[in-house]
């Protein structure tokens, strides 16, 4: 599993993405269904390919928040959305992202006991957000060339809750997808 983080743009931070609320379908994948239950999928083994693993930006839809949206709005966007991970965009380059328990976690509650905050409302996704250099950042081709056992592996050995996937599209990177420890954990179930 290759680690890219040396593509990264150094004048931005982040990577050139083709990033919005959603991300158009890639590679003449057809637009991603607006309702899938994640609950509904079957259980995977050790041998399926790793890419099942993977919110696959090309099928499904991109959830992206700026960095001076409040955590309370990015947290209702969430439940709104079924999801617990929000990109953080910048001039439509990913600088980040933003999880639930970013939000709802120590991090915002640091904020608030040891900080000039006096409310939760004045609190903005940048001040709780992973930076991109911060976020684990997986290729796209050694996901695809990887089988499940690989990355269930990769989660064991970090303390990471999610990394993003990059890939190539017309000579540029993106973010591809992103993976998260709790789909490994659902997917699989059992606890890492």
């Amino acid at each position: 599993m290759a680690v890219v983080r040396e593509e990264i743009d150094p004048a931005t931070g982040g990577l050139a993405a083709p990033v919005g609320r959603t991300v158009p379908a890639a590679a003449g994948y057809p637009p991603a269904p607006k309702l899938w239950l994640r609950s509904v999928l079957p259980r995977l083994v050790p041998d399926d390919p790793a890419t099942l693993l993977i919110t696959d930006f090309s099928r499904e839809d991109a959830w992206t928040v700026t960095e001076e949206r409040s955590i309370d709005d990015a947290l209702r966007d969430m439940a709104c959305a079924g999801i617990d991970v929000l990109l953080v965009v910048r001039s439509e380059v990913v600088i980040g992202l933003v999880t639930a328990e970013d939000i709802q976690g120590r991090r915002a509650l640091e904020l608030l006991q040891y900080s000039g905050f006096t409310s939760r409302g004045e609190i903005r996704v940048a001040h709780v957000m992973s930076p991109w250099g911060r976020v684990p950042v997986l290729d796209w081709r050694s996901v695809a060339a990887s089988r499940v056992r690989q990355l269930e592996e990769w989660a064991r050995n970090t303390r990471a809750t999610h990394a993003l996937v990059v890939d190539q599209l017309d000579g540029m990177e993106y973010v591809r997808g992103v993976l998260s420890r709790g789909h490994i954990e659902r997917s699989l179930g059992c606890s890492l």
